[in-house]
């Protein structure tokens, strides 16, 4: 994971607290219930396997806070659920539950539901 060393200049809120959370289109249950590896494709072009990462995160995309969902993660980048869309090529700001923060630049972005956009991107360390 990338170290930003704006963290400690920011107060990130609690992902409780925040008012604008993501609502999955499925039952939370059978979302959280996968782990481990993500089946693979016979005909999937990625350069790396991806594994089930389900989690609470606090997004930070364009001076704002969300309240998201990261659903996988590989050695190059994350998939995470979103309750508005992100851009591609947009970067945002993701903590997880244990404090860790990483940068994401979004490849693409699909609307799955009322408030729930289906994320993914790189790891990066734009600005």
């Amino acid at each position: 994971m990338l170290d930003i060393s704006s963290q400690e200049q920011l107060n990130v809120p609690n992902w409780g607290s925040l008012p604008d959370k993501v609502q999955l289109p499925q039952r939370l249950v059978d979302f959280l219930e996968k782990e481990g590896p993500m089946p693979v494709k016979p005909d999937s072009r990625r350069g790396y396997h991806r594994m089930y990462l389900r989690s609470r995160a606090v997004m930070l995309y364009h001076d704002r806070f969300y309240a998201v969902y990261l659903s996988d993660v590989s050695r190059t980048g994350a998939g995470f659920y979103t309750p508005v869309q992100v851009l591609p090529a947009s970067s945002v700001q993701l903590w997880m539950e244990d404090g860790q923060c990483f940068r994401v630049r979004a490849r693409n972005c699909t609307r799955m539901g009322d408030r729930c956009y289906r994320c993914g991107g790189v790891f990066s360390r734009d600005t």
